[in-house]
């Protein structure tokens, strides 16, 4: 008997399934498909009818992949670098990720801290399905990249908002004070913010970090968007922060933004040893 999974009328709604036909597991029912992929596949529709769309859905860099990368993976291709890899990435892809963060900002990360993937989102689905479990609490400052939310869920978590309207979208250490559970186990912190651009300072960094980890919470800092910040600020991650914090701390990034590589699906997550291990086990068994 065949399947029949009916359209959705709505975009971001997620797709109709009759319960008959199909038992959906309760995890991703209660889910949504991306908003920000669906506003760009109806872009896509749009503009193949011939209609002339600006498509404010999913973040893509508007120049292409820079001639020295397309020239080094068509080389690869030819030189037969097609099989498969490491569940965590080639030994070269990490050496080059921790020498990345070396010239950048002056820290200093092993191979077995580090972990390739297809793409940040990706990283971000896998250190929150290895961390969360059903009745935990995980933070999420508003406003949101559409997908934290709906990770957390998968997880079996509860996403708690961190409320910022009152402080201009501006995350604070008294912000994330305020939204803090008996159950909170993790903190999401995104700057450069998707969707907002707001920059969370250093110093104010430190301290959002520094109150989590006192509250025994740990971190995942996405900075897929870190590059795209413009004088006098300059770019800032979390792998700077003291080696106290550091332990708790993820960072999960992406060569789609700064390298205009959204279609290549390259992402990495710098982080804990343990916490590394964990995903790459995940990672073994759902790509490789």
């Amino acid at each position: 008997m065949s399947i029949e999974v009916m359209t959705t009328t709505a975009v971001g709604e997620a797709p109709a399934l009759d319960g008959d036909l199909f038992p959906l597991a309760a995890r991703v029912a209660g889910m949504s498909m991306s908003k920000t992929m669906a506003v760009s596949a109806l872009a896509d529709q749009l503009r193949r009818a011939g209609a002339d769309v600006i498509d404010l859905g999913a973040g893509e860099p508007d120049f292409p992949t820079p001639e020295n990368i397309r020239l080094a993976a068509a080389g690869a291709i030819e030189s037969g670098h097609t099989k498969y890899t490491a569940a965590a990435g080639t030994p070269n892809l990490k050496q080059a990720i921790c020498e990345r963060f070396a010239t950048d900002f002056g820290v200093r990360y092993d191979p077995a801290e580090v972990l390739a993937a297809a793409g940040a989102k990706q990283v971000i689905f896998n250190a929150i399905a290895t961390l969360i479990e059903p009745g935990d609490d995980v933070l999420v400052p508003k406003p949101y990249w559409v997908t934290f939310p709906e990770a957390v869920t998968f997880a079996g978590g509860r996403a708690v908002w961190v409320e910022t309207e009152d402080q201009g979208f501006r995350l604070t250490a008294g912000a994330v004070e305020r939204a803090l559970t008996t159950r909170s186990k993790l903190l999401l912190i995104n700057s450069p913010s998707n969707p907002s651009g707001l920059v969370v300072a250093p110093d104010e960094f430190e301290k959002i970090v520094a109150l989590a980890v006192s509250r025994g919470l740990w971190v995942i800092s996405d900075e897929c968007y870190c590059q795209f910040v413009y004088a006098p600020v300059r770019p800032f991650s979390a792998t700077q922060l003291p080696e106290a914090l550091r332990r708790r701390v993820l960072v999960a990034g992406s060569l789609s933004k700064t390298y205009a590589m959204t279609g290549w699906r390259i992402g990495y997550a710098l982080g804990p040893r343990e916490w590394i291990k964990a995903m790459t086990c995940v990672q073994s068994h759902s790509t490789s």
